[in-house]
């Protein structure tokens, strides 16, 4: 038996998707493949960098268990069926809710979600850390990377654009300015020296609106490797090196944190990552230790 884990989204949800693949591996002890959504296709798959050898399924085995799908309406449908009426297809799961599910039904191979836990990298984070390397050497001219290593540096992750559409507004809470001015708050209350490097696309809003309630002391720094062709994962590679991490509701920098192997890191995230109910379900997506404002 072959467990297939969906891939789709950014290279935040394909990191835990994959996680999530090899954390099914190790507790049922059969291999997993991969594949795509024919509704949300992947373009490029930067999750490439980090695994070169993904074993995908194949038609026919998703034929068989009944989720292979010959055009994205077919698979909306489907999927909504399977969601609500499980019993049409005893061999897929449908996550309907962000959140750690300790046991999966007998009989399940086909697993469509995000699978946003940590809980789930618990059982593999030595295999993972080990697998999810990054190679200095293939990076030029990456910018701010020796400041980086040399100073206190706080990673901020400040993301706008696509967040301020009005779909992603209503499920995703803001990450107010006000948030950022207590996470910069928090970290001056306990870091000596710290300089913040922003990762943002939308640079302008920062300098207009946070930079400017802080004294001339506190250091912040524009990071941009927007012309590199791998310029996710650089951003990635980044984050990671820095001291600390104040995070957005976002998957990418969840990673940038996550990755980050200073025993003494802080992280700073928000409280608030969903609007409403469904931000119950972030229970298990933020580790203890990491701060929540």
């Amino acid at each position: 038996m072959t467990n297939h884990v969906k891939l789709w989204g950014g290279l935040g949800n394909q990191l835990f998707q994959y996680s999530f693949g090899k954390y099914l591996e190790k507790t049922r002890g059969v291999p997993t493949n991969f594949f795509f959504s024919r509704i949300t296709p992947i373009k490029k798959l930067d999750l490439n960098y980090f695994v070169k050898n993904i074993e995908f399924s194949s038609e026919n085995e998703l034929k068989s268990a009944g989720y292979g799908f010959i055009s994205p309406l077919t698979e909306r449908v489907c999927r909504k069926l399977f969601a609500t009426l499980p019993f049409l297809n005893r061999k897929a799961h449908i996550e309907k809710y962000s959140g750690f599910v300790p046991e999966f039904p007998a009989g399940k191979v086909v697993y469509d979600g995000y699978w946003q836990s940590y809980k789930y990298l618990e059982a593999i984070e030595n295999e993972l850390r080990s697998e999810l390397r990054f190679d200095e050497l293939s990076f030029k001219n990456l910018h701010c990377l020796a400041e980086i290593k040399k100073d206190n540096s706080v990673s901020m992750h400040i993301r706008r654009g696509d967040y301020l559409l009005k779909a992603n507004q209503q499920l995703f809470a803001e990450c107010s300015l006000q948030y950022y001015i207590a996470a910069v708050r928090e970290v001056l209350t306990r870091v000596e020296n710290p300089v913040f490097y922003v990762f943002s696309n939308d640079v302008n809003w920062v300098k207009d609106n946070l930079v400017k309630v802080f004294d001339k002391g506190t250091e912040f720094v524009f990071v941009d490797n927007s012309a590199l062709t791998k310029s996710p994962v650089a951003d990635l590679y980044l984050m990671s090196l820095c001291k600390s991490n104040i995070i957005a509701n976002s998957t990418f920098s969840w990673w940038g944190a996550w990755l980050n192997n200073n025993p003494h890191k802080i992280v700073i995230a928000p409280k608030n990552w969903y609007n409403g109910a469904l931000n119950e379900t972030t229970k298990d997506l933020i580790p203890a230790k990491w701060i929540r404002l």
